[in-house]
């Protein structure tokens, strides 16, 4: 999917990762997603990614999950995933855009296009989760229609608990 900007901004596109250079390259992402977003968080942010990578991509792959990757110019600059909770439900997870892409419109892009995404998979509900101090993703998620609610899993620990928000969405 092709985005441009009318304020000539440059154009990106978003695709599904299909192949082995797709997921080598988003598994690439949340490297530095982990090392550089959540270094001073990670007991709390980072729960599970480090097991996430040494299983790359796990969930991620169809026919319930899904890698987004966004590319610039053919330079990859974010990405954002989701999987299976259960048969209809699916959880957002690992948003990231390098911060030299960030404030044009590419967060907003490809969790649009994750949405479509999930309604075309068969999801009906999704969840998500996020540190605190990511309030300008929170604003993105509630402009996409997610709202706060209760953690959905059983292994949130109380200082998850403190250091994080719950969202979820229906479809």
């Amino acid at each position: 999917m092709n985005f441009a900007r009318a304020d000539d901004m440059p154009s990106f596109d978003i695709a599904v990762a299909a192949d082995p250079g797709d997921y080598a390259t988003g598994k690439a992402l949340m490297v530095e997603y982990r090392d550089l977003e959540l270094a001073d968080d990670y007991a709390v942010g980072g729960c599970g990614l480090n097991e996430e990578l040494e299983n790359f991509p796990g969930t991620y792959v169809p026919p319930k999950g899904i890698l987004l990757l966004v590319r610039d110019n053919k330079i990859a600059c974010g990405c954002l995933a989701l999987r299976p909770v259960s048969d209809d439900v699916g959880e957002v997870v690992r948003m990231y855009v390098k911060q030299a892409w960030r404030g044009r419109g590419i967060a907003e892009a490809l969790m649009q296009t994750l949405l479509s995404r999930a309604r075309d998979m068969g999801y009906r509900k999704l969840y998500l989760d996020s540190l605190n101090k990511f309030s300008g993703a929170h604003r993105l998620y509630e402009k996409m229609g997610f709202h706060y609610c209760e953690p959905y899993s059983d292994n949130i620990t109380d200082a998850m608990k403190q250091q994080m928000i719950f969202m979820q969405l229906i479809l």
